[in-house]
């Protein structure tokens, strides 16, 4: 199809639509108006027949000057065109014009129609009924081109478009609707090298682009890979200047940059919006809200949150979506602030009922309990978890301690905890390096199974000698491999512990004290996987079987 925003049409047309007189009051029926006025008012009608009822009533009366002429027969096959009708309706009506028309038509009105007669048999997909119209025509302008470029296009001939386009270059400056169905054929197509040479050429001849160009190439260049068509099209926007950004230019934009190749372009996506101001405001709609809330510094997407948003949930922006970035933000923040991460799930509980059944925000505020050291906290939202069923893999990550940051405080509260009966596991850096090691009552009464040491960092390092073969850590856990970091510490057994498995290299990898009220197991590997951290342990290996197991057995569960 042919594009179909006013952008697109030629000088020519937009001269004559221009010319166009539409009664003030639409009220009035189409029996009452004159002649004219109902030429101009075809789209009113409904049907093919009322379309040629009008045209066979009005093309042979007194003012047959104005009957015969371009216009007349042009609104009338453009409405016969908008309608779908049959092939033999439309050859009629164009031969009439052929017998009767007018002297005084000039060229430009005679290309007029023989343009709509071509983009009838390009909708058609009939290419070489296209060929023969062209051919027919004296002086071809840029519209004829384009549409014999978009009927080679839509048929997939891409070699005789761009051979086409080549043609109407020695003789006319191409606009962008005549690139544009051929630009976006070759990136639906994934050929996004020569969607781009073609688009930096254009730029390199300043070829205009208008809104139409950028909204209908913009979502088929932000799947190429290298993102380049998508920065290109960004900074013309940007620099030029030459086109209004209105609401849907805005909003493909934003999602183009978003989501077009490897780079972060969250910075143009920020520029964009503040360039725009305080119009980008009235843009935004629940997407390219969540969008922009994405690309912002922590600090801007709280306030951003706030003034669209804010406590009370405007309904307009408020989707489960942004609810659950937005706190995922707040979850990030240097002080994430447990109240305020509370706040807004009161808030989305009533407004969405799924977040009552789901463990989502609770481990949210179980993971701000943790940062803020409110480990008592922390400990009673788990155990509700567990009792209400609605607890996940996120729930225990947060119990793991891999990192004891406030060493002193943390270390004397994990061994209350563990001398009132809740089991522990650990990860490495826990036992290791002074800055992140468990101190306090920790270390000085020996609760841990390794002895401290320094980090080490093996290439590939994988499970060696198992000591405990049926040892429940170790149920169904047939492989381990460290990743290409293979974090671990290299301290050695401590007193009272027990060896479970050990790397290849003979380091610990698996021990457990057995002689405080609670559980204690330490995993010697960095607990976050390959998912998280690109170097870490694969997340398709056994490792989650590991850090699973060990927390149930912690915590005298069943497998």
């Amino acid at each position: 199809m042919l594009p179909d925003d006013d952008d697109d049409v030629s000088n020519t047309t937009k001269k004559r639509q221009q010319s166009i007189q539409i009664p003030d009051d639409l009220s009035i029926p189409f029996d009452l108006l004159s002649p004219k006025q109902k030429l101009y008012n075809l789209g009113r009608l409904t049907s093919v027949n009322e379309v040629l009822m009008f045209y066979e009533t009005h093309k042979g009366k007194a003012y047959s000057s104005f009957s015969a002429s371009a216009k007349y027969y042009n609104l009338v096959m453009t409405s016969l065109k908008r309608m779908g009708v049959e092939h033999q309706v439309m050859d009629r009506v164009f031969k009439n014009y052929q017998m009767v028309q007018q002297p005084k038509d000039s060229p430009e009105d005679s290309q007029f129609v023989y343009n709509t007669y071509m983009s009838y048999y390009c909708d058609l997909g009939e290419v070489g009924k296209v060929e023969k119209i062209f051919k027919t025509i004296p002086n071809p302008d840029v519209h004829s081109y384009t549409i014999l470029i978009t009927t080679y296009v839509n048929a997939s001939m891409i070699d005789q478009a761009i051979s086409t386009l080549a043609q109407l270059s020695k003789v006319h400056t191409p606009s962008s609707a005549s690139y544009q169905s051929l630009l976006v054929k070759l990136a639906e197509d994934g050929d996004f090298s020569q969607c781009y040479r073609i688009l930096k050429q254009m730029v390199q001849d300043g070829i205009e682009l208008d809104r139409s160009f950028y909204a209908s190439l913009l979502p088929r260049v932000a799947k190429d890979p290298s993102g380049q068509a998508v920065d290109l099209l960004y900074s013309q926007m940007i620099n030029t200047k030459s086109v209004f950004i209105d609401d849907r230019l805005f909003r493909r934009m934003v999602e183009a940059l978003v989501k077009s190749g490897n780079t972060d372009r969250s910075a143009q996506v920020i520029q964009l919006y503040d360039s725009l101001l305080p119009r980008s405001e009235k843009y935004l709609t629940s997407v390219t809200f969540y969008y922009i809330l994405r690309c912002c510094p922590l600090d801007r997407a709280e306030q951003l949150w706030r003034k669209h948003i804010g406590d009370q949930g405007s309904a307009h922006y408020m989707t489960k979506f942004n609810v659950r970035l937005y706190a995922k933000i707040l979850g990030m923040l240097p002080d994430p602030g447990t109240q305020k991460i509370t706040q807004l799930f009161r808030l989305a509980q009533s407004r969405f009922d799924e977040f009552n059944n789901i463990p989502f925000f609770f481990n949210l505020i179980l993971h701000a309990h943790l940062k803020e050291n409110n480990i008592g906290q922390a400990w009673i939202m788990y155990q509700l978890l567990e009792r209400q069923k609605i607890i996940n893999t996120e729930t225990y990550h947060a119990m793991i301690i891999y990192c004891g940051f406030h060493q002193n405080y943390l270390g004397d509260r994990l061994a209350d905890f563990v001398d009132a009966g809740g089991g522990v596991v650990l990860g490495t850096y826990s036992h290791c390096g002074g800055g992140n090691r468990l101190e306090g009552r920790w270390m000085k009464e020996n609760y841990d199974p390794l002895n401290g040491g320094v980090t080490s960092r093996t290439f590939q390092l994988k499970l060696g000698q198992i000591s405990l073969e049926n040892h429940p850590v170790l149920h169904e856990v047939n492989s381990f491999c460290g990743g290409s970091q293979s974090s671990h510490g290299d301290g050695t057994l401590a007193k009272d512990s027990v060896l479970i498995a050990s790397w290849e290299n003979g380091r610990p990898l698996i021990a457990e004290l057995p002689t405080k009220k609670g559980k204690i197991i330490s995993l010697n590997f960095y607990p976050p996987s390959s998912n998280s951290v690109t170097d870490s342990w694969p997340s398709n290996s056994d490792g989650g079987r590991l850090l699973s197991n060990s927390l149930k057995y912690v915590k005298n569960a069943n497998y």
